[in-house]
């Protein structure tokens, strides 16, 4: 963990199981991580820069690996809800790093965005999901997605580079499907 301003805060419930995880947190901001009970978060960083910046992770969620990064911009974060799941090299954003200006007016183009993933999310291997996204409750983003847009649907696929909603009406289990017996009574 590294504090790189003043109140700088990390909060992280119990228990948890972390493995090669990095907290880097910048003035007046925070990372909060729910508890991890069954899931676990692995080789993992978290960079929260800039001023009054947030991750908030929900309970049980957890992280094979990859990072979560909040530009030098102020006010934004990550929030991410409870029971989700993240394959591994998942990349997160609220920044594109550089500036992108109208050659006319001078005026920023890329401003920095919040991102919201909620409840019971899985993305799969390599997913990206940029600034200003927001990803529904129940939802599955497939491996090598680009996510760079708000769906306001839950409960679907999502996937393609740039991504797109592509099933309607699914949820998802972490049971592997050869155990996935319904009852249909």
């Amino acid at each position: 963990m590294k504090f790189l301003g003043k109140s700088a805060y990390i909060e992280i419930h119990k228990p948890y199981t972390f493995r090669n995880v990095q907290i880097e947190v910048g003035t007046n901001s925070k990372v909060i991580i729910g508890s991890t009970f069954d899931s676990f978060i692995q080789n993992t960083k978290f960079y929260v820069h800039g001023k009054n910046n947030y991750i908030e992770i929900g309970e049980n969620t957890h992280m094979r690996g990859g990072q979560i990064i909040i530009g030098h911009d102020t006010n934004k974060g990550v929030i991410i809800g409870k029971n989700c799941m993240f394959g591994s090299h998942f990349d997160i954003r609220t920044s594109d790093s550089h500036t992108i200006y109208d050659l006319n007016t001078l005026e920023l183009i890329n401003a920095d965005e919040s991102v919201i993933i909620g409840d019971h999310v899985w993305l799969g291997h390599a997913v990206k999901v940029l600034k200003g996204s927001v990803i529904q409750s129940n939802s599955v983003i497939g491996t090598g997605s680009l996510v760079t847009r708000k769906f306001n649907e839950p409960n679907v696929v999502i996937g393609g580079h740039p991504a797109k909603i592509i099933k309607h009406s699914i949820n998802w289990d972490k049971i592997s499907p050869n155990k996935y017996h319904p009852d249909k009574s």
